[in-house]
C-alpha cells in the first residue's frame, strides 16, 4: 500500500484549485471552499471526485457539512484519515 501524507493531499489540492482559477483562495487557509465563493456546488463536487479518485478514498456525503472538510487547512487531514481508515 502506497503511503500518502498531508503534504501529498495539500499539494494536490493547491494544484487543483490553481487549475480552477481559485489561487487567491489559497492565501487564506481558513477559507471555506464553498462559502468563500471560490467554488460553486458543482466545482466543489468536482474537487471531491478528484480527491476520491486520486487518493482512492470514499468521502461520505455527511462530511460535506463538516467544516474540517470544507477548509483548505483541515481538508488534507480528513483525506489522510479516510485513506488510512478504509
Amino acid at each position: 500500500m502506497e503511503r500518502i501524507t498531508r503534504t501529498d493531499v495539500e499539494k494536490f489540492l493547491k494544484s487543483t484549485l490553481n487549475a480552477k482559477g481559485s489561487a487567491d483562495l489559497l492565501l487564506n487557509s481558513n477559507a471555506n471552499l464553498f462559502t468563500s465563493g471560490a467554488l460553486d456546488s458543482f466545482g466543489l463536487m468536482e474537487v471531491i471526485l478528484m480527491l476520491e479518485e486520486k487518493f482512492n478514498v470514499s468521502i461520505p456525503a455527511e462530511m460535506f457539512d463538516d467544516r474540517r472538510f470544507q477548509e483548505i487547512r483541515t481538508l488534507p487531514d480528513v483525506i489522510v484519515d479516510l485513506y488510512y481508515d478504509r
